[in-house]
């Protein structure tokens, strides 16, 4: 539903359009910063076998950042790929790479 309004005329809707589910995806809705927080990312991660979590997303040093270290912090191996995230700014972004990387032990390798 929120891709489906993100993709009206008018919006800027074109990433929303590339990314939007499929009927055999699941999907939670990410109601603060961490996709672990107050929603059934984990139990759905468990049920269906994962021992790696891949992070991806906007705001590197705030939402994926928080996300990486509560998969690390529930045993997760994480892979946070750096070309598949974004920060307002270069500094905040390494910086917040670098932190995942050396104390949450994410790989931060590129993407492909």
């Amino acid at each position: 539903m929120l891709a489906a309004h993100q993709a009206l005329p008018g919006t800027r809707g074109e990433i929303a359009s590339m990314l939007a589910p499929v009927d055999c995806d699941l999907t939670i809705l990410k109601p603060l910063h961490s996709a672990f927080h107050a929603t059934p990312l984990e139990y759905l991660l468990r049920e269906h076998g994962a021992r790696e979590a891949n992070v991806v997303g906007l705001a590197t040093d705030m939402c994926v950042h928080l996300t990486a270290m509560d998969a690390y912090m529930r045993g997760f191996k994480v892979w946070v790929p750096r070309d598949c995230t974004a920060a307002e700014d270069g500094a905040s972004k390494d910086a917040a790479l670098r932190q995942m990387s050396q104390v949450l032990k994410c790989s931060i390798r590129k993407s492909g």
